[in-house]
C-alpha cells in the first residue's frame, strides 16, 4: 500500500481474529462498501494492526466481525479519515456504537416518558466507560473499557430496538389482530405439500413457493410442472396465499444448462427467459397472489451494460405480470440487503441504486421483499439494532416491504438451536412492528444440507426449538394488540448464540 492509510490497533483477546481478515471490509458514508486495500498485520501473541487504503480520499469506516460479552456481529467503525497514528479498533467500534444510540434512540422514542429505562440504563453506562477509556493511559485497561462500552452500548441499541418494536406493534394492531398473511414459510418444491396442514405450519397464511428454471423447464421443448402443481393445488386446498417465484434469477444455479450457452447471446437469452416466464404465470395464474419477478439483480451492473440488462429484464417480467395477470401483486426481491457483494467490485448497482433505479424508470411494483440468512445472503450476523435500522433505511412511505426470507443457523459458531429460536424471537416482532412491513417468511423448513442448518427440522425430520417458537409468535399475533416479548434473559444476543 502506498500513501497515508487507515491503522487500526486491536489485541490479543479484544475480540477480532486475525483468521477473519477475508470479512473486513470498508464502508462508505452510506452504509454500502466502498473499494480498497485491506491488510492484516497479526504478532505471533495474537495482536497486530489493520492497515485499510480506500482508492479514493474520503471519510470511511471498517466493518468487521467482532466477539463480544452480548454476542459475535459484524460491527463498524466511526467515519474516519487516514491518519499516520493508529486509531483503536475497541474504542472506535464503541465510538460508532454510542453514535448509532443516540442517532436511533431518538428515532425509537426511547428517551419518552413511560418507556421502561433498562435501555437508558445500558447506554449511559457504557457511556461513561467510553469517556474512562479515553483517559486511560494503561493498554489493557483501555482496552477492558472500551469492551465494557461497546458491549453495554449494543445491549441498548437491542434493548431499544425490541421495546420499539413491541410498541409499534401493538400500536400497528391495536383494534385488529394481524393477518395470518403476517407470518409465512418458503417451501422446498421437494418437500411433501401436506406440511402445509401440520404444525407449526397451520396457522401461517402466508406460503413462497420457489421456481427454479432449470427444475422447472429441463430441456427447451420439455417443462416439468409436477412439483409445482402439487404445491399449488395443496396452498388452494389449505386456504393459503402464495409468493411464486423469481421468475428472474441470473445466478448460474438457476439457469439451465442448455441456456448457458446463449448467455452471451442477450436477444436468444431474453426471448428464451420471456417464453418460460409467459408458460409459468398463465399456468398458475389462478392460484397465485403474489409474484417475485426478479431476484438478485441488485447484484448485477459491473458496468453500463449490465445495469441495463438487470432493469431490462425486471421491466420485462413486470410488464409481462401487469398483462398476463393484473390482479397480482409484482415484488421484487434483494437478495443481498446490506450490499455485501458490492465489496469485491464496489461498481455493482447495489441495492439502494437498483430499487432507486426502476422507480425511476416508471417499473411497476408493489412490495419489495429482503432476504436475512444468516450464512447465505448475509456473511456475519448483525445484531438486531442494526437490522432495526436497515429496514428503517428501506422504508418509504410509497413502499410496502416484506421479509421474504428470515433465517439463522441452528448450530456452528456460536450458533445453537436455542439460540435460532430466540433470535427469531427478536427479528419478527422488529420486522413486522414497522408500519410498511406486511409480513416475514421464514427462509427454509429443513435444513437445506449440514453446513446450512437453517431449517426448523433437521436432516432426520427433527424439530428443532424454534418450529415451537414459530407457532407461539402465530398464535400471539391472532389477538389485538399483540404482545411478542418472551423470557428477557433468553433473548439475550450472547445467549442466542449470535
Amino acid at each position: 500500500m502506498t500513501g497515508v492509510a487507515l491503522t487500526f490497533e486491536f489485541g490479543a483477546g479484544e475480540g477480532f481474529d486475525p483468521s477473519d481478515a477475508k470479512w473486513v471490509m470498508l464502508v462508505g458514508a452510506d452504509g454500502l462498501p466502498v473499494a480498497g486495500e485491506v491488510e492484516i498485520d497479526a504478532s505471533a501473541e495474537g495482536g497486530g494492526c489493520i492497515v485499510a487504503q480506500p482508492t479514493e480520499a474520503a471519510s470511511v469506516a471498517i466493518s468487521l466481525p467482532m466477539t463480544t460479552a452480548v454476542g459475535r456481529f459484524r460491527l463498524q467503525t466511526t467515519l474516519l479519515v487516514p491518519r499516520r497514528r493508529p486509531y483503536s479498533l475497541l474504542y472506535e467500534l464503541a465510538r460508532e456504537r454510542i453514535r448509532f444510540f443516540l442517532a436511533k434512540g431518538e428515532d425509537w422514542g426511547v428517551w419518552n416518558p413511560g418507556v421502561p429505562p433498562d435501555a437508558v440504563i445500558a447506554f449511559e453506562e457504557g457511556r461513561d466507560a467510553l469517556g474512562r477509556a479515553s483517559t486511560e493511559v494503561d493498554p489493557a485497561a483501555r482496552a477492558s473499557l472500551a469492551m465494557q462500552s461497546l458491549s453495554g452500548a449494543l445491549d441498548a441499541s437491542r434493548m431499544a430496538a425490541a421495546e420499539h418494536a413491541r410498541r409499534s406493534l401493538q400500536r400497528k394492531h391495536s383494534r385488529k389482530a394481524a393477518p395470518s398473511t403476517s407470518l409465512g414459510i418458503r417451501v422446498a418444491s421437494s418437500l411433501s405439500p401436506g406440511l402445509l396442514e401440520k404444525s407449526p405450519f397451520d396457522r401461517l397464511g402466508l406460503v413462497s413457493v420457489p421456481l427454479r428454471w432449470a427444475e422447472v423447464q429441463p430441456a427447451p421443448d420439455r417443462f416439468d410442472w409436477r412439483r409445482l402443481d402439487r404445491w399449488m393445488v395443496a396452498a388452494d386446498r389449505a386456504k393459503r396465499r402464495v409468493l411464486c417465484g423469481p421468475l428472474v434469477d441470473l445466478s448460474l444455479q438457476n439457469i439451465p444448462d442448455w441456456m448457458l450457452a446463449r448467455r452471451a447471446d442477450p436477444e436468444a437469452f431474453r426471448e428464451a427467459l420471456y417464453a418460460f416466464c409467459e408458460q409459468v404465470v398463465m399456468r398458475y395464474r389462478g392460484g397465485v397472489h403474489m409474484w417475485n419477478v426478479a431476484s438478485g439483480l441488485a447484484s448485477q451492473g459491473d458496468d453500463a451494460g449490465n445495469v441495463e440488462r438487470a432493469v431490462g429484464l425486471t421491466r420485462l417480467a413486470s410488464v409481462l405480470v401487469r398483462q398476463r395477470h393484473p390482479r397480482a401483486r409484482i415484488l421484487v426481491e434483494i437478495a443481498d440487503p446490506f450490499g455485501e457483494r458490492m465489496w469485491s467490485r464496489p461498481e455493482r448497482l447495489g441495492p439502494y441504486r437498483y430499487l432507486r433505479r426502476i422507480a425511476e424508470e416508471g417499473i411497476h411494483f408493489d412490495v419489495v421483499g429482503l432476504r436475512f440468512l444468516i450464512g447465505e445472503s448475509v456473511s456475519i450476523d448483525r445484531d438486531p439494532a442494526t437490522v432495526a435500522a436497515l429496514l428503517d433505511r428501506y422504508s418509504t412511505p410509497e413502499r410496502h416491504l416484506i421479509v421474504s426470507a428470515l433465517g439463522a443457523p441452528s448450530s456452528g459458531g456460536h450458533w445453537t438451536r436455542e439460540g435460532q429460536a430466540s433470535w427469531m424471537t427478536d427479528m419478527v416482532p422488529i420486522v413486522l412492528g414497522r408500519p410498511r412491513f406486511d409480513a416475514v417468511l421464514w427462509g427454509h423448513v429443513a435444513d437445506p444440507g449440514p453446513d446450512h442448518p437453517l431449517g426448523l427440522f433437521d436432516g432426520d425430520g427433527r424439530a428443532k426449538p424454534a418450529s415451537t417458537r414459530l407457532r407461539e409468535l402465530s398464535e400471539r399475533l391472532s389477538a389485538p394488540s399483540p404482545d411478542l416479548a418472551f423470557d428477557p434473559a433468553a433473548m439475550r444476543p450472547g445467549s442466542a448464540g449470535a
